[in-house]
């Protein structure tokens, strides 16, 4: 996120240290920081499963601007039938569904191709600011660090055109948990 004179930030304490005045003194820290830089606006996550998160913040002043909503989903209890069907149809209108790591081995483009897609796609996702493409240079470097998994990284193709992804992520803590990534399509492909 680029915005001159607006940051975003968390302040995260073990929970064993919680409730001691730590937050509150790195908090501090990092607003006397922040104002030397001319700050305008802050940006803070609280999760609201933690009612003493949402406390911290609001006698602060902040105030909700959206809700992100965590949701499990326990793979082997997951119906799959007719998702044949979903694909045979999706087939049947041009669209294939292949892997990164297929693309990976068969298109030479494909890091320009997902560039190009996922700004097309992040542009309609909700966020508190404006919508600042990335770079090409931008969008690899962030790519080539990131936990995605290239066989679990979806994408919609139309002939050969990106129209759509969908991909999992690893986690911290525990490699049996991934989250799904960014979803979308292309806005001309949306129904």
């Amino acid at each position: 996120m680029n915005y001159p004179g607006k940051y975003w930030g968390w302040v995260l304490v073990d929970p064993e240290y919680q409730g001691r005045g730590i937050g509150a003194r790195v908090y501090d820290c990092l607003m006397s920081e922040l104002c030397k830089l001319g700050a305008e606006t802050v940006w803070v996550n609280a999760r609201d499963d933690y009612p003493q998160h949402l406390r911290f913040v609001r006698r602060r002043g902040f105030h909700e601007l959206w809700r992100n909503i965590t949701q499990r989903l326990c793979v082997r209890e997951v119906d799959l039938s007719g998702i044949e069907d979903m694909t045979d149809q999706a087939r049947e209108r041009g669209t294939s569904i292949v892997t990164l790591s297929k693309e990976i081995q068969e298109n030479a483009d494909y890091l320009r191709d997902l560039s190009e897609l996922q700004n097309l796609i992040e542009a309609d996702v909700p966020r508190a600011g404006y919508f600042t493409p990335a770079t090409y240079d931008e969008f690899v470097d962030g790519f080539s660090r990131g936990t995605h998994l290239p066989d679990g990284y979806f994408l919609a193709k139309h002939g050969e055109k990106y129209v759509g992804l969908s991909y999992l992520q690893t986690t911290e803590g525990d490699p049996r948990i991934l989250e799904i990534g960014l979803t979308g399509i292309r806005p001309e492909y949306r129904r």
